[in-house]
């Protein structure tokens, strides 16, 4: 879904919602041993940083990705992975956006009452070569010319 898709419908969330929609609501310490859970269950892949809370997107998260065999939907898998340990959902947005140093998935998960906005980013060698190769085609910028 295109980066203004994700945006119009997580406005139109919040608007339904009210604009504490998405915000973070546990404490950071318990959030952490969530998402550790959820990342140590996953083959090769590790928090790569500190969780960081920015006003704009949310939750940020970097996951380093040590699997060769690293691909679109193996990302997709991980991220999934990873948001299924959040708990209940009765709403999924996913955004997934390729940079230069990997996948970036920009999310909403949750329920009505309550949920958790924010970004993945996948970062390491293999993810950057294969968010590199998911551009060839896609009609984004490579970043290099034959």
């Amino acid at each position: 879904m295109p980066e203004h898709v994700f945006d119009a419908l997580l406005n139109t969330l919040r608007e339904s919602l009210g604009d504490s929609w998405g915000a973070i609501r546990a404490p950071m310490p318990a959030l952490v041993r969530t998402i550790r859970s959820a990342v140590d269950e996953l083959d090769g892949i590790y928090l790569a940083a500190e969780l960081d809370r920015g006003p704009e997107h949310g939750l940020r998260m970097q996951l380093w990705v040590d699997r060769p065999e690293l691909d679109l939907p193996i990302a997709d898998q991980i991220v999934g992975e990873v948001l299924r340990g959040f708990g209940d959902r009765e709403i999924l947005l996913v955004c997934r956006i390729l940079e230069d140093d990997g996948f970036h998935y920009r999310f909403a998960s949750g329920t009505v009452e309550a949920a958790l906005v924010g970004t993945i980013a996948l970062v390491g060698p293999y993810a950057r070569d294969a968010a590199h190769l998911a551009r060839i085609g896609s009609g984004q910028p490579t970043g290099f010319s034959a």
